[in-house]
């Protein structure tokens, strides 16, 4: 079919073919109290592992590899009380 012989409305994508939209994600807003608390809770423990870590590490790599593990560990880290802040959001809030 061409253009000019194209019915109205030929053009548009029937519903069942349409991509379904995502449903999004329930945006929690998670307070600076939460995320406080994460990082007090996380610091201790994460710290121990991050020198457990470079201790044994020490003496088979270079301290350039224990530079790249500090950086990862702290990205993790980062993460960690990200996600550790919106459940103790999400156990405040809940009824």
């Amino acid at each position: 079919m061409t253009e000019q012989n194209r019915p109205p409305g030929q053009d548009q994508v029937p519903l069942e073919q349409q991509p379904e939209e995502e449903p999004e994600e329930d945006v929690i807003d998670v307070t600076f109290l939460d995320r406080v608390l994460a990082f007090l809770g996380l610091i201790y423990p994460f710290s121990l592992a991050v020198d457990k870590m470079q201790e044994l590490l020490q003496n088979t790599v270079g301290s350039s590899v224990n530079n790249m593990l500090v950086l990862v560990c702290l990205i993790v880290f980062l993460v960690l009380v990200n996600r550790v802040a919106k459940m103790i959001y999400a156990l405040r809030k809940r009824k």
